[in-house]
C-alpha cells in the first residue's frame, strides 16, 4: 500500500484514453508511465 501513496495518477478518458502515472515531485524518479485500457504501458 505504501507504493500507492507515493504515486500520482490522472485518468480523464474524455481528454486522453490512458492513465498518466507519475511519482510524487519529491521522489528522485523522473519517469512518467502511460497505462492504456488495452493493458499496454508506455
Amino acid at each position: 500500500m505504501k507504493i500507492l501513496e507515493k504515486i500520482k495518477a490522472i485518468y480523464e478518458p474524455e481528454q486522453f484514453p490512458g492513465a498518466i502515472i507519475r511519482p510524487r515531485p519529491s521522489e528522485k524518479a523522473k519517469a512518467t508511465v502511460l497505462l492504456f485500457s488495452s493493458g499496454k504501458v508506455v
